[in-house]
This record gives C-alpha cells, structure tokens and sequence, in this order.
C-alpha cells in the first residue's frame, strides 16, 4: 500500500468511492486535487480530502473501501496529511469525522473559543474536532504577534543607535572646535612673539 495525492486518472475510482460512501462525487469531483489516496497496487482502498484555508485545514469526504483494515488505512492517509499540513504551515486541522481511530490520533472535540476561530468556508453547523498542531506559542497568530514585537524592538534599538551618533557627532564636533580654537591661539602666539623668541 502506498499513500499518494490523487491525480486525474484516479478519478473514476475516487467517484465509486464517494457513490459507496454516499457522497456527492459530483462536488467532489471539482476538488479532486484537495484528495489523499492510499492505492494498492492499481486499486484506491482509500481516500481523504484537505481543504486548506490559511494556517486551518479541514479534514473531509473520507471513503474507505477496505473496512476490514479501515484503521490501518486511516493511519497511512493520516501520515500524509501531516506532510501536507507541514508544508502549508498549518496550525490545527478541523473535522467532523466520527471513526474512533481519529480520536486516537489526536483529535478532540473543539470547544466555543476554538470554533470561533474556524474558517467561515469550513461550515458552521457540525460537531467539530480538532487536532492542535503547534502549541499557542508555535501558532501563525503567535508568531505574528511575535515578529511584531520584534520589529518594535529593533526600530527602539536603531532610534538608541541614531541618537548615540547624533551625540558622538556633536562630541566630534565640539571637539574639533576646541582643536581648532587651540591651534589658532597657537598660531597667534607664534605669530605674534615667535620672532622675539627666535632672536634671542
């Protein structure tokens, strides 16, 4: 068994999947490319969809044709899409899906807090899971906020740079006036008395 993303020529498999799982392989037939399959040989045995939208995914339309080894199916398409979610960058993946498998993979019931933050494409009217895949520090909002922060810090250290310049600027300044006014005095003294000095 090898987990694959779908492709064209997948299609008429994928759409006996979906008619077996009672889905509308009209739809999904448009979202093909969203699809994860697990081919075994020249058979899909099974398949998931992944709609991502920003850093959330949406895990959907899941079709089994092997249920006699359905967990063991859902594990390998699991492992593929944590590759697709780690490519996109995604913080947290949501679905509706009730096989206990997914539980054991992580996934919990999302609380208000949560929901509130879904996708408005997701859906609205379904009792979300969901599977955290970076803590709040590791999340996209997290490291906005962060950035920022970082940016804010950086602009402080570089107006404490410029002011430092501006201060060693005038220092510089004030010193080469002070140079400038001891060698003219200088130059006047020598002027002036050097040549009594010499002469005697």
């Amino acid at each position: 068994m090898k987990a694959r993303r779908a492709t064209f020529e997948d299609l008429p498999q994928l759409i006996a999947l979906w008619t077996l799982e009672h889905l509308d392989a009209t739809v999904l037939e448009k979202r093909f490319t969203e699809f994860q399959v697990i081919d075994e040989g020249v058979e899909i045995i099974g398949a998931v969809g992944l709609q991502i939208s920003s850093h959330h995914g949406l895990l959907h339309s899941e079709s089994i044709g092997r249920a006699d080894i359905g967990d063991d199916i859902r594990q390998m398409l699991w492992e593929r899409v944590k590759i697709v979610a780690l490519n996109h960058s995604l913080d947290r993946i949501w679905t509706d899906f009730r096989a206990p498998q997914w539980r054991k993979l992580g996934f919990v019931a999302a609380t208000e807090e949560q929901i509130a933050k879904l996708p408005a494409n997701f859906g609205r009217n379904v009792a979300w899971q969901i599977l955290l895949l970076r803590g709040q520090e590791g999340s996209a909002d997290a490291i906005q906020k962060q950035f920022a922060m970082l940016q804010a810090l950086q602009m402080q250290e570089r107006e404490q740079l410029q002011s430092r310049i501006a201060l060693m600027k005038k220092l510089a300044i004030s010193v080469t006036a002070i140079v400038a006014v001891l060698v003219i005095a200088w130059a006047v003294v020598v002027f002036r008395y050097g040549p009594r000095f010499f002469n005697r």
